[in-house]
């Protein structure tokens, strides 16, 4: 494995897992698809948001582990990645420095999530 850093993030997500599955798993319907307003995300799309997100970016995150990500003249250039990197670590702290609408691809897929996006999750 050619990342460290990487890799302890993906050890990390092993170990963080169950107790994300055992702090929702019991929520009802209802429970899980409630927003306090309509800008905010109910727990069920955040959850489909992580989904979304973690369809998009772990395949690229193994291979940059086994080192198999070959790189191109927009990762060569290390202003730009340097630039976008710490702007997605600014924007998923804690607490965010700002806010920032999440990319249309990183979005929820539904309005009314069912519960068994929690299992995708999972996998």
């Amino acid at each position: 494995m050619k990342n460290a850093y990487l890799t302890d993030v993906l050890n990390r997500f092993e170990i963080i897992t169950p107790q994300f599955m055992e702090g929702f798993e019991q929520l009802s319907e209802e429970e899980w698809n409630w927003k306090p307003n309509d800008k905010a995300w109910s727990i069920g799309q955040v959850v489909d948001h992580l989904n979304v997100s973690n369809a998009l970016y772990f395949p690229i995150f193994k291979r940059v582990i086994q080192g198999e990500k070959e790189s191109n003249f927009w990762t060569k250039l290390p202003f730009l990645t340097n630039f976008w990197g710490n702007m997605l670590l600014k924007s998923i702290t804690p607490k965010p420095e700002r806010k920032v609408q999440s990319p249309k691809a990183f979005k929820p897929t539904l309005s009314n999530v069912p519960l068994s996006a929690l299992s995708e999750f999972k996998t």
